[in-house]
């Protein structure tokens, strides 16, 4: 009764606590997102000042880049412009909403080149400064890590195991301190809410630039395009959704008759839940796995794409636009080059060529590839000389580059904490039940104020409930590691890994009898 008490009081000043604090996380939550996107959106309008574009159309196309937060906020000043307010007034608006003293900066860098009819340079001189303060933001929190990293070691592994033992042997001597219910209790609930409570100090310390990722969102209209393209490409023609209620109506009759064929031939537990578990998930598990196809040739077409522009810069002078993109299809760049080979052919067959390089950018799930396609059609329409804004482009793209190096390095400690203690927690725990199982407490049956009865009854809760917490401990591990990886659609493959692995772990070190 007083557990249900204290839980329940417990909840009610988190939830409130929550409440209040959420609307300012939100905000501060979405500036940080916006900051990280700033530098890049920057270069991006100093490139194209740099190329005599009017101002009032680099504002245009940085509404139309990305789409993520930063490029909504230059929808909505698109829309104040196109709505009569001035470009100052709108800027100044913008700045206005955002509660980012960078935003502020951007926005009054921007009022100046407008009013001065400045070239781009001071834009890309303030994103520098942008970008050199997100590097030692990440160096900052890789030390911050080193610490937290140890500290949830130490409360995701050793309090679970020193509970544990508490519980089976502590209570030989001074009596039934939890009851099997309690024990359930404390791994179900006690000890993954404060795994999580560090998680979120984890998540809530880590800077906006490190968990922006690339892509198209989960399940999105996008991602969902992309892996419909891929699937055409390899001779597959249907599309996901229509396919996802049959596939998983086919998966979930499978699964049943797995289970009921299991449990005929006498398979029952954790085995047979995992069989049934992996059945029934196989359309997610298949869905997730053409998102990462997807997701690895786009990697490979951002690979390619700084050379691609370098060499088109080397031709574009005095160079015909059907040579450059001859040059960029037989030059070996990947799938970037399969790309452009397309273009070439449609070219050949009466397309146009600026419907032709924006389908590319269409079949491609990468932002960076968007803007290189604008660029060259940009360069197609105007007839102007830009190898020197594609040499930029280009470079702009290395700096990317380089920001993720740095995003995987300052995450480098905390991912592979995670990763340490999924493999270590089960094997304390499984070691720890090894010890308790094996020890002989027949000696203190006299002075014992725990019947052998109870002793085995808080044992088999304890190893219950220890599997229970190892599959929310891999859960947990699993969704933080894939925002580390920025794509959180990995986040079911690291779970269908870890949970039976942490499982696996924990019965080998059960069964390994050092100790008994």
């Amino acid at each position: 009764m007083w557990e249900f008490v204290a839980i329940a009081v417990a909840a009610a000043v988190a939830a409130y606590a929550a409440l209040s604090y959420y609307p300012k996380f939100m905000k501060g939550k979405r500036a940080g997102e916006i900051e990280a996107e700033l530098p890049t959106m920057l270069r991006s309008i100093g490139v194209e000042l740099n190329m005599n574009t009017p101002f009032e159309h680099a504002l245009r196309h940085a509404a139309k880049a990305g789409g993520g937060p930063l490029s909504s906020e230059f929808e909505a000043l698109v829309r104040e412009v196109e709505a009569g307010s001035s470009i100052q007034d709108a800027l100044k608006s913008l700045a206005g909403r955002v509660d980012s003293i960078m935003v502020k900066r951007a926005c009054a860098q921007l009022v100046a080149c407008y009013e001065h009819g400045e070239k781009g340079d001071g834009l890309k001189r303030l994103a520098g400064e942008m970008m050199q303060v997100q590097k030692a933001k990440a160096r900052e929190f890789a030390a911050r890590m080193q610490m937290l990293g140890l500290v949830f070691i130490a409360v995701s592994c050793i309090l679970p195991s020193l509970f544990l033992a508490l519980v089976v042997v502590g209570s030989a001597f001074m009596g039934p301190l939890f009851s099997p219910f309690q024990v359930w209790l404390a791994f179900l609930a006690v000890f993954p809410l404060v795994d999580a409570a560090l998680i979120a100090v984890m998540v809530a310390l880590l800077p906006a630039h490190l968990k922006t990722g690339n892509g198209a969102g989960m399940f999105s209209e996008r991602e969902l395009r992309h892996i419909n393209a891929l699937l055409r490409a390899k001779g597959m023609n249907f599309e996901v959704k229509a396919a996802a209620v049959p596939a998983f109506l086919v998966s979930s009759a499978v699964s049943a008759t797995a289970y009921f064929t299991l449990d005929y031939y006498g398979i029952t537990g954790a085995p047979a839940y995992a069989t049934t578990f992996f059945l029934f998930a196989s359309p997610l598990l298949a869905y997730f796995y053409l998102s990462h196809l997807v997701r690895q040739r786009s990697a490979k077409i951002e690979r390619f794409l700084p050379d691609a522009l370098f060499q088109a810069a080397s031709l574009q002078r005095g160079t015909g636009f059907e040579r450059l993109i001859a040059s960029v299809a037989r030059s070996g760049y990947g799938p970037l080059s399969e790309e452009f080979a397309i273009v070439q052919r449609q070219v050949r067959a009466g397309v146009g060529v600026v419907p032709a390089m924006k389908a590319v950018a269409q079949r491609a799930d990468s932002v960076l590839l968007e803007r290189a396609v604008s660029l060259l059609v940009q360069a197609y329409h105007t007839g102007a000389e830009m190898s020197g804004a594609m040499r930029e482009t280009a470079e702009d793209i290395f700096e990317v580059f380089s920001a993720l190096l740095e995003r995987r390095s300052a995450l480098a400690m905390q991912k592979y904490t995670l990763l340490f203690g999924a493999l270590l927690v089960p094997v304390i725990l499984g070691l720890i039940v090894n010890v308790v199982s094996g020890l002989d407490l027949s000696a203190l049956e006299e002075i014992s104020k725990v019947s052998n009865e109870e002793r085995v009854a808080l044992l088999s809760a304890g190893i219950g409930a220890g599997q229970a917490y190892l599959v929310a401990f891999a859960l947990l591990s699993s969704v933080l590691i894939a925002q580390q990886d920025g794509d959180g659609r990995k986040a079911v493959l690291y779970f269908t890994a870890l949970a039976p692995l942490s499982l696996a772990l924990f019965a080998a070190a059960r069964a390994l009898g050092l100790f008994s």
